[in-house]
């Protein structure tokens, strides 16, 4: 029966550790199409082109100031860009393989109960409107109980630090089960370890002694219980303010661009970029 359990995973192969796309979006008629507003922000004027490309050759040691001071603007063309956020009003869906400790307790949604929805089809609505959330959900009817793979079912694992002896080297005495001791005329007694009371080894503080330590997948209960977990991103988009500026700078044509409120400019082929002005020894 287990293995008809995991066929029944393997369904969400295709989808497991990849993002989602949703069902398809039915557009608005065009009479219903929702306005569109464009901030005034992206109006860039020829002196505001200007300053911003001086700020930008400022900003680079080896650019030469004369076509920013000099170019013949021709036309600006306003636009704007798409800034990704993870934030909300925006949603992706992602599914994968997971794993939790199983007490037996509880009985499993598993496949013989029903198939396991589309990953778009499972309710999942935001705790608060334009806040970041990530939320992890169970897709139903996944689940199915198997041995723990960590630990073999037997709910512990040989201690890392005494390697399943329960005792351990002490380091007070390096094993010797004795110290040494200076007195007031400076000769050397040896004494018994004070640590380990002359044996050379002491108890194993990580699995206190037992020489095992609980299974770290499993919890100590044998059983794990396997599912598909839809992990769900609430984002936002918003619009970054673009202009196009086109200049001239004596034989020269070509073009850079201001984004954003802080007029930040992307310049990739600015006339002078040689080192002008700089003196390499």
């Amino acid at each position: 029966m287990l293995n008809s359990y995991i066929q029944h995973i393997l369904l969400f192969e295709h989808i497991a550790g990849f993002v989602v796309p949703p069902p398809p979006l039915t557009l608005p008629a065009e009479t219903e199409r929702p306005t569109e507003e464009y901030s005034s922000a992206s109006n860039i004027s020829e002196d505001d082109a200007r300053a911003a490309m001086i700020q930008f050759v400022s900003e680079h040691c080896c650019y030469g100031s004369k076509p920013a001071k000099e170019m013949e603007i021709s036309s600006i063309l306003p636009s704007s860009a798409l800034h990704y956020q993870l934030e909300t009003f925006s949603e992706s869906r992602e599914t994968s393989r997971d794993f939790v400790h199983y007490k037996g307790r509880k009985p499993l949604m598993g496949p013989m109960h029903g198939m396991a929805p589309p990953p778009w089809n499972i309710m999942c609505s935001p705790t608060n409107l334009f806040q970041d959330e990530v939320k992890e959900l169970e897709v139903p009817y996944t689940a199915f109980a198997a041995r723990c793979h960590n630990c073999d079912g037997r709910g512990f694992n040989r201690c890392y630090r005494c390697h399943g002896r329960g005792r351990v080297r002490c380091g007070s005495c390096h094993a010797s089960g004795h110290t040494w001791r200076t007195d007031a005329e400076g000769q050397r007694h040896q004494e018994t370890c004070h640590s380990c009371h002359g044996s050379g080894r002491k108890w194993c503080y990580t699995c206190g002694g037992d020489g095992r330590i609980t299974c770290a997948s499993c919890k100590g209960y044998r059983m794990l219980k396997h599912y598909v977990k839809l992990t769900v991103r609430l984002q936002r988009l918003r619009a970054v303010p673009v202009s196009e500026v086109a200049y001239k700078w004596e034989d020269t044509n070509t073009r850079f661009w201001i984004y954003g409120n802080e007029h930040k400019v992307h310049a990739p082929d600015y006339p002078q970029q040689c080192c002008w002005g700089c003196s390499i020894l």
